[in-house]
């Protein structure tokens, strides 16, 4: 009666057939396999991420340039506001006109009119 586990001689030596340095290659190949996979999903997600982070900064940028926009304005429209209602005033008038009544004065008098 044979005790050997099966596929091996009786001598203890494996059988001879296919050399033991063949077997890493499909692992080899499927670790590559699956390296290349994860990596284009990686490359994927990376840029789809970069992309969005871009619009997100794209927007935001818009929003920021808007709003100084619409706060420039205003202060314009209020410093315009203030030139008008000195203009009317008497005592401003008067100080234009300065001593004499000199051309200058009112040259700066007529634009205000």
């Amino acid at each position: 009666m044979n005790t050997a586990a099966q596929g091996s001689r009786a001598d203890g030596n494996p059988p001879a057939g296919r050399s033991t340095e063949a077997r890493p290659w499909p692992y080899i190949l499927a670790f590559l396999l699956g390296l290349l996979l994860v990596s284009g999903f990686m490359w994927y997600h990376i840029a789809n991420e970069r992309r969005v982070a871009r619009e997100h900064w794209k927007a935001r940028i818009s929003t920021i340039a808007d709003d100084r926009t619409r706060l420039v304005s205003g202060w314009i429209k209020a410093r315009r506001a203030d030139a008008e209602v000195l203009s009317a005033s008497p005592a401003v008038r008067a100080l234009l006109m300065g001593a004499g009544g000199s051309s200058l004065g009112e040259l700066r008098v007529e634009g205000l009119e």
